[in-house]
């Protein structure tokens, strides 16, 4: 048989199908014959060989492999699980497989959860640049087995073979082992980290980090539950992710408490410090201003402008809809003209709308001087309205979170106890802790209080502040 050099971390069953291939989905195809080869002490031993067939010839010896005949997978379903117990199954396209053997043990009302490993998804990344993946074509260009598609026996040993190859090129066991998909419910921490520190993860809110041996950040998440979060990414299949995860020696974390003081804290590492696993949030996008100014008859007229972000005495928009909704809202408030109000284009008609009656200053019907009263009113209620807090669930009971916004700029968060009181902001800027202004926080936060109005409190210093859990709205 074919050797293997150590690995430590479980044992192996290698497994090949042949099926009747008449439906278009693995699930709905029928098992034909069957083999399966155990890994043990650095050699694989055949333990399965079944055909279906006549039952009139029950075993026969072939290949040095005992072939077992049935007429129903049931009569060796139990054979198969015992095999498979406390093993990792080993196959090519192996997702194909486990969907057939799945659907094997749903129709006898058994049930089929192991984890398995697939070589065609291993050779992608050890062996490159291969023209097809296909276990025929592999086993010809490699010189790994004279392979027959139709037989189980050659197949099982083609498989083998590449296994062992494969083996060979992973250094450290670190694809193997990050490749093993697991389809059972419970959850384990990969094999590299220890699992004691991955139970470690909380099941609560919060930020995750990904580090390299050398300790640098290389990927910062956020989750609602931490843990199961952390661990779908060393169960996903794609190359960016595999690659992440082998890069990754310990995982850390922070509780944060809800999704907004989560958002704000990963918003916050992504920008300082750049992991290379992170590709959103690592540069700024220009945003929609309303911009003021008067026309040659001394007008205020008002239009939208695309600006790089900035701190703006006016209300900030990041998407051109939303401010041209806005000039719509305080035009109908405050009896704007819709030309001079940026609705209209210069050179064209105004055009009065359902939403804005033009009162005439288009037409000299009106004096500037009354109607930029009128328009100043619409500047003011533009301006990025006063300090306010936003407040949230902490990261225990008996603990709020609370986030500051003065003159639409965004301060920082704190946590405080539910059962103290705050007289005024001094008392609240001394439980923050400072935090810088972006475009991303000023999104997160114009998102959440889209979402969560509730949760806004209007400051005010001749005010105490108590701090409630039915403050919060999320």
């Amino acid at each position: 048989m074919f050797s293997y050099k150590h690995s430590n971390f479980r044992t192996y069953v290698i497994i090949h199908l042949i099926t009747n291939g008449n439906a278009r989905h693995y699930s709905n195809n029928r098992i034909r014959s069957i083999c399966l080869w155990r890994l043990e002490e650095g050699k694989t031993v055949p333990i399965l060989h079944a055909r279906s067939g006549s039952r009139v010839f029950v075993q026969q010896e072939e290949h040095n492999c005992t072939v077992t005949f049935f007429s129903g997978f049931v009569e060796i379903a139990g054979k198969v699980a015992s095999l498979t117990r406390n093993a990792v199954v080993v196959a090519h396209q192996a997702a194909g497989v486990y969907q057939i053997l799945k659907a094997e043990y749903r129709r006898i009302g058994q049930d089929f959860e192991v984890p398995f490993l697939c070589t065609a998804h291993m050779s992608k990344i050890l062996i490159p640049h291969l023209t097809s993946y296909e276990l025929e074509y592999m086993t010809r260009v490699l010189g790994i087995y004279p392979a027959d598609a139709g037989d189980a026996l050659w197949g099982v040993g083609a498989v083998s073979e590449l296994f062992s190859r494969l083996i060979q090129l992973d250094e450290g066991d670190s694809v193997l082992i990050s490749n093993i998909s697991r389809r059972s419910k419970r959850q384990s921490s990969p094999g590299w980290i220890d699992q004691a520190r991955f139970e470690e993860l909380p099941v609560t809110s919060g930020i995750y980090t990904f580090r390299d041996r050398e300790g640098e950040i290389i990927y910062v998440g956020k989750a609602k539950n931490i843990r199961r979060r952390a661990l779908s990414h060393f169960t996903s299949r794609s190359e960016k992710e595999i690659a992440l995860c082998q890069r990754t020696g310990t995982i850390s974390f922070e509780l944060c408490g809800n999704d907004l003081i989560a958002l704000l804290r990963e918003a916050e590492l992504i920008l300082d410090r750049r992991p290379e696993g992170n590709t959103l949030q690592k540069k700024e996008y220009p945003t929609y201003h309303i911009v003021p100014g008067k026309n040659r008859e001394g007008i205020l007229c008002f239009q939208v402008e695309r600006k790089p972000f900035r701190l703006d005495a006016t209300e900030i928009f990041f998407r051109k809809g939303e401010a041209l909704s806005k000039l719509k809202e305080i035009g109908a408030h405050y009896r704007l003209c819709p030309k001079y109000s940026g609705l209209v284009p210069r050179k064209s008609k105004c055009i009065a709308t359902q939403e804005m009656e033009c009162p005439g200053i288009c037409q000299g019907l009106e004096q500037a001087g009354h109607y930029n009263v009128r328009a100043r009113k619409a500047l003011n209620a533009l301006e990025q309205g006063g300090d306010f807090l936003i407040l949230g669930q902490g990261r225990h009971s008996g603990e709020c979170s609370m986030v500051l916004v003065q003159n639409g700029v965004y301060q920082g968060y704190g946590f405080a106890d539910t059962a103290g009181q705050i007289k005024c902001l001094a008392e609240i800027e001394h439980l923050i802790t400072p935090r810088k202004h972006t475009y991303h926080t000023s999104r997160i936060i114009a998102g959440h209080l889209l979402r969560h109005p509730g949760s806004k409190i209007i400051l005010n210093n001749a005010h105490i502040y108590i701090l409630r859990p039915d403050h919060t709205s999320y």
